[in-house]
């Protein structure tokens, strides 16, 4: 028999899942489940003459049979089984299914399901009117209020899950959050307090109040109003509200063009006057020779004062109109903020993300965003995301832009909790923000509050949404603002009079007429400089050389605490023998590889106290098996990172194998850069030529925000380059792209051959005041190249960067005829070719960095031969590719300039679609005939 104890809540999906089998065969189930059901189905309909149960409670089964004979206990005891069961299914099926009943549409077009589409019909639990009002001792959870009957459960749980609010729970796995959830949901009151519900009136009357007048003062001018959801801009104030009593420092907001501009205005605090004269005038952007944005792409960081008097600074991140691109840079930002503060508990800065519902769901990117919250090096502790459904993308319908009911369905992968609110009921998305906020201090976990709302107008104001959605727009035109639908609330309910309401709206357009009247003097202001640094105005210059070399004893002593472990941590025999390899090379001042010219400048800027994030697909062990940062046991699951074990005082490195992607990856770790210029952030693709899957950050952000919204940048991006034969998916990091996207020394972009010049370059990164990305075409054979080395001493004082290299042989310059110019791995192909076939009168020169071009040095060099008669450009890469087309111009200019008669020649591949053929054989005769018309000045190819 079955103890009567196993009815409770969480029990209540295996007991439904039994009845169901029994259902299809009764004998499916152990004989004390078939006695139960065969007793649920007796009493499945309306039984006359019930007991009062009143009285009776459930505690023990003594109690019972204290209050009715011996010969009526059994039955009874199954009557109140039955009745606990058919209670703990109601909850579960209105916790589970309540949010498809909920009335969520502001507009009344999307009709909730109704209770039988639902499985909430009474009959889905054995019930019918008879036993609505029938008196029961109910068991429930802990925080339900006290009901006597079915009819009074039923209308709680209507009030809490098919009202205003729906929430979906049941994809969360962990128990703990589940309870935590449905406890905050089932017994906060509503209502808020009278300081609050003013609060949220003054603040709907300046939502509304400022996108009404700059329709008014600015017609038919793009701003991407709130109308229609302002409620979603006062949720975000009320999470700041709450973000200050909880003790956050900052918050990082991250959102699209709708509604940018009220929030910037009433959330960060950027001054209305200036928001005001960017409709008037941009005068003083083009002055400073930047290029600016429109204003609903820009960004501020401000102070926001809460009711209570105390501080936070809001940071409202800078975005393109790339939808849902600035996701993982909040991401990023938030967590380096929290890194540089020691913000290890993550609740001191926290991001806020506002996204459309059709981008939400449409996006890529926010599939990877949400995946990295929830990877330990990526975390943020937790974002807030609210979703504006305005029910319509663009001219899309619901329907043709995500299935289902909603547009939430990816957040699911994450296990994040998800409220649906109405819109029109601020009350209720005010009580949502609450419950969410604090779900992200309790938990340090993303959760998604989801505004079912509508767009007052077309996708901008000069649209007319008309054309495609008359009936949804027809119910629009007629339709009040939540503004005035929630000060008549307040009105009906005597807690305001309405001369009180019009009171302060009038107040409230009198401050906006005055800000209107300093806007028509006032330039527009630049958005703050989100790295805290004194902005350099951009310029065209070529780089100087900065010194960047160690003292020699310093990087002996640092390889040698690279290459020495405890004794007791037992590695690979192989990673034994190449860290004694390097110590000795080192030591006896020989070959120093790749791989440790990068630990040793890792080294030499963690002991200056240089911070460190490295992060990519497979970058702890590096795709090549090269870099081995962190070593693993091989008796158990432990590791030691020896560049975290240099000193006392040292800072550190952060180094994490990154998930496969890549667009949110390098947007994060862009948006981590963006906080302070006194760190190395490294991204590496696993190849060049998959980091094209995150063009949008390149394009949108790497290069462009410092002259779109003086976003300064110093991250350094590693993308494996070189023709080895190995196919067109990994050959070409496609150098010709961010060539591209170079201008006005927006960038740096190189092709270092040498360990001496990656060392300097990871260094000047660091040393340089000048904060630009940095793009480095990274080696893949050159790893473990016999030529590829350099001596301890290059590492040392005095030396520097070298963005050009010369000759390195002790050839005759005047018997030189020939110049070849390359870059990269080809050039040991070339040097290699010269040496064995005694070629003494061509000289091979090396590109290191092609943006900004060194056009000042390249001269010089070239200065000193006084015979050629031919200059060779001499790539691997397509003619339609690399870095003929940009550097071609650079040449033509440096031969015109020379007054010289030479002959500027293009040796490479011929144009082609494809960066790299496919098959190993035709590589290896293309390769050799590029090298051979290199020297011989042969048919190209």
């Amino acid at each position: 028999m079955i103890s009567d104890d196993f009815l409770f809540i969480q029990n209540a999906e295996y007991i439904e899942y039994l009845h169901q089998k029994y259902i299809k065969d009764p004998f499916s189930v152990d004989n004390s489940w078939i006695t139960f059901f065969q007793k649920y189905n007796e009493y499945k309909y309306p039984i006359i003459n019930k007991p009062n149960f009143s009285n009776l409670g459930l505690a023990t089964d003594d109690f019972v049979e204290a209050n009715i004979s011996p010969s009526e206990s059994h039955h009874n005891k199954y009557l109140i089984q039955l009745r606990q069961f058919q209670t703990q299914k109601l909850i579960a099926a209105y916790r589970a299914n309540g949010h498809l009943c909920a009335k969520l549409d502001p507009l009344g077009l999307q009709k909730p399901k109704t209770k039988e589409q639902a499985q909430l019909s009474l009959n889905y639990f054995g019930l019918s009117e008879f036993d609505l009002d029938e008196n029961f001792c109910f068991s429930l959870p802990n925080n339900f209020v006290k009901v006597s009957n079915f009819r009074t459960l039923i209308n709680y749980l209507e009030q809490i899950y098919c009202n205003n609010i729906a929430v979906e729970f049941n994809h969360i796995t962990d128990q703990n959050e589940i309870d935590w959830l449905y406890n905050q949901l089932e017994q906060i009151s509503l209502d808020l307090d009278n300081i609050d519900r003013n609060l949220l009136l003054k603040n709907l009357i300046s939502i509304t109040g400022f996108e009404e007048f700059l329709h008014t003062k600015f017609v038919g001018a793009k701003r991407f109003s709130s109308q229609g959801a302002e409620t979603a801009v006062a949720a975000i104030i009320a999470a700041i509200e709450q973000a200050i009593s909880y003790g956050l420092k900052e918050v990082v907001i991250g959102m699209a063009h709708r509604g940018r501009l009220v929030t910037l205005a009433e959330v960060a605090k950027k001054p209305h006057y200036a928001i005001i004269a960017e409709f008037i005038n941009d005068v003083h952007i083009k002055e400073k020779g930047l290029s600016g944005d429109v204003k609903y792409h820009m960004g501020y960081s401000g102070i926001y004062t809460g009711k209570n008097n105390n501080n936070i600074r809001i940071s409202l991140t800078s975005n393109p109109s790339h939808l849902e691109a600035v996701n993982s840079i909040v991401a990023g930002q938030v967590r380096a903020k929290q890194d540089v503060f020691n913000d290890i508990t993550r609740k001191n800065f926290m991001g806020i993300l506002i996204h459309g519902d059709a981008a939400f769901s449409g996006q890529g990117v926010v599939a990877e965003s949400l995946l990295l919250s929830a990877l330990k090096s990526y975390s943020a502790g937790g974002i807030l995301h609210y979703i504006i459904s305005n029910q319509i993308g663009f001219t899309a319908n619901i329907d043709e832009i995500y299935p289902g009911q909603y547009t939430t369905e990816v957040a699911k992968t994450i296990k994040a909790p998800i409220f649906h609110v109405n819109g029109d009921d601020p009350e209720s998305v005010l009580k949502v923000t609450s419950i969410a906020m604090a779900y992200r201090q309790k938990f340090a976990k993303d959760v998604v509050i989801d505004i079912i709302c509508y767009r007052k107008y077309g996708h901008n104001e000069g649209d007319e949404p008309m054309f495609t959605q008359a009936t949804m727009y027809n119910v629009i035109k007629n339709k009040v603002s939540v503004t005035e639908l929630y000060a008549q609330k307040l009105i009906d309910q005597k807690f305001i009079l309405e001369s009180d309401y019009k009171d302060i709206r009038n107040k409230f357009k009198n401050f906006l007429n005055e800000q209107f009247e300093i806007a028509k003097t006032c330039q527009p202001i630049l958005p703050s400089n989100y790295n805290n640094n004194t902005y350099q105005t951009i310029c065209s210059k070529e780089s100087e050389n900065i010194l960047t070399g160690v003292e020699g004893d310093t990087l002996l002593a640092l390889n040698e605490k690279l290459c020495t472990i405890p004794s007791e941590f037992i590695i690979h025999s192989r990673l034994k023998k190449l860290l004694s390899d390097r110590l000795n090379k080192v030591a006896l001042n020989e070959q120093i590889d790749w791989a440790t010219a990068e630990q040793l400048a890792f080294a030499s800027l963690l002991i200056e106290k240089i911070p460190i994030r490295l992060t990519g697909q497979d970058a702890i062990r590096g795709t090549f098996s090269h870099r081995h940062a962190v070593l693993y046991s091989q008796l158990n699951q432990s590791n030691y990172i020896p560049l975290n074990n240099l000193s006392s005082d040292q800072a550190y490195l952060q180094i994490a194998n990154s998930p496969l992607s890549e667009y949110a990856v390098l947007g994060f770790e862009y948006g981590y850069s963006l906080v302070n210029s006194k760190q190395l952030v490294i991204w590496e693709a696993q190849f060049g030529d998959f980091a094209n899957g995150a063009q949008i950050v390149f394009d949108q952000f790497i290069s462009s925000a410092e002259t779109k919204w003086q976003m300064q940048s110093n991250i350094v991006l590693l993308l494996p380059h070189g023709y080895e034969g190995q196919g067109p998916e990994h050959s070409s990091a496609r150098i010709e792209r961010y060539l591209q996207l170079a201008v006005n020394n927006n960038i740096l972009v190189v092709y270092p051959t040498t360990p001496a010049s990656f060392f300097h370059l990871l260094r000047r990164q660091i040393i340089s005041t000048d904060s630009k990305p940095l793009i480095v075409m990274s080696p893949k054979s050159l790893l473990r190249h016999k030529l590829v080395v350099s001596k301890l001493a290059d590492l040392g004082p005095r030396n520097y960067f070298q963005l050009v290299i010369d000759e390195v042989d002790t050839l005759a310059k005047g018997k030189i005829k020939r110049i070849i110019i390359c870059s990269g791995k080809l050039f040991y192909e070339l040097y290699d070719f010269r040496s064995k076939h005694k070629i003494t009168d061509v000289a091979i020169i090396r590109i290191e960095q092609y943006f900004p071009f060194p056009t000042k040095l390249l001269s010089a060099i070239l200065a000193k031969y006084s015979a050629y008669n031919e200059i060779i450009w001499c790539q691997e890469e397509p003619q339609n590719m690399g870095a003929w087309t940009f550097i071609k111009p650079y040449l033509e200019d440096i031969i015109d300039k020379a007054k010289k008669l030479v002959k500027l020649k293009y040796i490479g591949r011929d144009q082609a679609a494809a960066p790299a053929v496919g098959y190993n054989n035709l590589h290896n005769q293309q390769q050799q005939e590029l090298i051979r018309c290199a020297f011989n000045i042969g048919e190209n190819l």
